[in-house]
């Protein structure tokens, strides 16, 4: 059920866009929420009717933007990325930040660091991203998905205190670690050290590692092990191995 307030945005948008359906949160329905862990920074804000806009940014990895509809709108190929200034501020203009990829799939527009860091400055800034595109079905009638910088500060500052605080590396950059090093040696090389240093402090600071499995190439070795024996383990006996963590941690 749309409310007044609601309707008249939408009233309001379709007058300034004769041909353009949007989706954009209202200032009443702006909000920003945030997941935060040493393994992943994420914040996102819901877009009423159309699905959410997402930064991410995963340990090990560089940050990213996605929109992610609860069901296709956008025609496959290029849209448009405007910065809108608030309607009541007049003295401002929009900025043409140039075209982005529209691809089918549950992430239709993914934006890489460069980008995704330009939109966080224009939020921040107090500007709306605002996506444009054809509709899937054909037709001149346009797609806008924005996003609100309503309530965006405070969110923000929380979210960047989250990435000072990210593990260099996350599960899927460890969960199958080649190691090799000399077998007349009794000792690690340096950069076999480095990983499974890496492999100690992840294990140490993700709770749903129970196990892990060391897979010799040249020696026997048990099946499973708690992760700090396999560890030991891997340190002092094989040659050449391959640690497997149990299944990827859930999201």
């Amino acid at each position: 059920m749309i409310g007044k307030q609601g309707l008249l945005l939408l009233v309001m948008m379709c007058s300034a866009h004769a041909s353009a359906v949007s989706y954009i949160p209202s200032i009443n329905h702006t909000e920003w929420n945030l997941k935060l862990s040493k393994f992943e920074c994420r914040m996102w804000q819901p877009i009423p009717v159309y699905g959410e806009a997402v930064f991410q940014y995963r340990a090990g990895e560089k940050q990213r933007f996605y929109l992610s509809p609860s069901r296709r709108i956008m025609k496959t190929g290029k849209a448009t990325l405007m910065s809108m200034p608030p309607i009541w501020d007049k003295a401002r203009h929009s900025i043409d930040l140039g075209l982005v990829d529209v691809k089918r799939g549950t992430r239709p527009v993914e934006l890489r660091s460069v980008q995704a860091t330009r939109l966080l400055n224009e939020l921040n800034d107090g500007m709306s991203p605002v996506f444009s595109r054809q509709s899937w079905y054909g037709g001149v009638e346009k797609v806008e998905v924005g996003l609100s910088s309503v309530k965006f500060h405070k969110a923000y500052i929380e979210y960047r205190q989250c990435l000072t605080g990210l593990l260099p590396f996350n599960y899927d950059q460890i969960v199958r670690s080649r190691l090799r090093f000399v077998t007349s040696r009794w000792d690690l090389n340096a950069q076999v050290r480095k990983r499974l240093d890496a492999i100690v402090s992840y294990v140490k600071e993700d709770p749903t590692i129970t196990s892990a499995k060391p897979s010799p190439l040249t020696s026997p070795a048990p099946a499973t092990l708690p992760p700090q024996n396999a560890l030991a383990w891997l340190d002092s006996s094989c040659a050449a191995a391959v640690v497997g963590l149990p299944s990827p941690r859930p999201d």
